[in-house]
């Protein structure tokens, strides 16, 4: 059995039950860790409906022109949500540039933790620093064999994914972190690999 905030996956567990019998098990969130938090981008719900294009993704296809242009950047500070892209992909949407700052103080090793809702044919994160430093491949997340993003749908796996920034790929002053995709670009367009966005979060590790 499993427990969820909203639809962000919180605690879960196993119970059997035999036939003709009554089980009663309990079951209870696992807190959050206490962060440091230098930015966060989203509500980790398991919901992209604050993003850039959330609003329209249950009805409109992501190549239609009523759709924001997909891509672009977010400014810690004086950007929103609806800034930064609801789904990357391999092939299609762009990447995502968040610009932020650090004082002296906060250049040590930080944790990017980036959660998705879905994923499609392979599609998961992609991660560079500064235009120097680049997170590992985190691997092909478990395939769901069916279009999500293409058909309005959102609900997947919510696969949340983690890297550590080493303190020398960062600097006093303006930093940024370009977000992409990778993921198989078989098909093409967005039936290449694409993941939907959950939030994004930097922390002190």
């Amino acid at each position: 059995m499993k427990m969820y905030k909203n639809e962000f996956l919180v605690a879960q567990s196993s119970v059997t039950v035999s036939t003709g019998n009554t089980v009663r098990k309990d079951i209870a969130a696992t807190p959050e860790p206490s962060r440091t938090s230098i930015f966060k981008i989203g509500e980790f719900d398991g919901q992209p409906f604050e993003f850039k294009n959330g609003d329209k993704i249950l009805r409109m296809h992501p190549t239609d022109p009523r759709m924001s242009t997909w891509g672009g950047t977010y400014t810690v500070g004086s950007s929103s949500p609806r800034d930064f892209p609801m789904a990357l992909g391999s092939d299609a949407g762009g990447t995502a540039t968040i610009n932020f700052s650090l004082s002296s103080s906060q250049v040590r090793q930080l944790t990017l933790r980036i959660g998705t809702t879905l994923s499609f044919q392979n599609g998961r994160p992609t991660v560079r620093v500064n235009g120097q430093w680049s997170g590992a491949d985190p691997g092909a997340p478990v395939l769901i064999d069916s279009r999500g993003l293409t058909r309005g749908g959102y609900r997947g796996w919510g696969d949340v994914y983690t890297w550590n920034i080493p303190a020398s790929a960062l600097r006093t002053g303006s930093n940024s972190i370009v977000i992409g995709a990778i993921g198989s670009k078989n098909l093409g367009g967005w039936l290449a690999g694409n993941y939907i966005v959950d939030a994004i979060e930097l922390y002190v590790s």
